[in-house]
């Protein structure tokens, strides 16, 4: 999740790909979560209608929502939908 910088310097693979990653585990904690939606707030800024960007905004909101609730992981390991 270091790599949210990514997103600043136009890599949105990267970045998505970083993101996706941090939001794997079955409760991401706090400090990645704060990451996650500095993440997700670039990516909406710099790549607007971008598909990977939309994907991601997706996890984001359902992680939130889910990590708040104290369920369950929402995506599978390889960023789709569990």
């Amino acid at each position: 999740m270091h790599r949210v910088l990514d997103a600043e310097v136009q890599q949105l693979d990267e970045a998505v790909a970083a993101g996706h990653d941090a939001l794997s585990g079955s409760r991401p904690a706090w400090p990645t979560m704060v990451l996650a939606g500095r993440l997700d707030r670039v990516l909406a800024q710099n790549f607007a209608g971008a598909r990977q960007a939309e994907d991601y905004h997706a996890r984001h909101v359902e992680t939130s929502r889910l990590s708040a609730e104290g369920g369950p992981r929402p995506f599978a390991t390889d960023g789709t939908p569990g």
